[in-house]
């Protein structure tokens, strides 16, 4: 992992660059429900974090870990909340969504109750596994922008 600065990533955003690929990451020191970190991502010039591929989880975990980032948890694009058992990546604030082509959820997890529609990355016993919760949950979260 190469943390390279912010000259090619969004005001306040860090580039982190693994495997070949650079992505742009932010982690606001706030907690927030999943619904009001989807919205300050957008302001800010982001998305909440789409993990797609093993090569982004890297790059998720290398950036939370990074500079002592690890807490309980941190939200992430994922949600179920259109239909039950269906996660999706929410890609611009509810008005685009994409399947899931890649997982790495927690064992048991998720849990296909009807309050649980918003995954996070579980960074409190350090496996970084994914979890589904309340979307009023209060967590932090990463936001995702584009590298110019």
């Amino acid at each position: 992992m190469e943390l390279e600065g912010q000259q090619a990533c969004p005001l306040f955003y860090t580039e982190v660059t693994t495997g070949g690929s650079s992505y742009c990451f932010s982690a606001p020191d706030e907690k927030a429900s999943w619904t009001e970190a989807s919205m300050y991502c957008l302001i800010s010039g982001g998305v909440l974090v789409v993990i797609d591929d093993s090569e982004m989880e890297t790059a998720v975990r290398d950036f939370i870990t990074s500079g002592g980032k690890r807490n309980s948890g941190y939200w992430t694009a994922g949600t179920d909340a259109f239909r039950d058992g269906d996660w999706q990546w929410e890609t611009n604030y509810g008005s685009s969504f994409e399947d899931f082509g890649y997982s790495n959820w927690a064992p048991l997890f998720p849990r296909r109750l009807e309050w649980t529609n918003c995954m996070y990355i579980d960074t409190a016993i350090g496996n970084m596994k994914w979890k589904d919760a309340s979307c009023n949950a209060q967590k932090r979260f990463v936001c995702m922008g584009n590298t110019r």
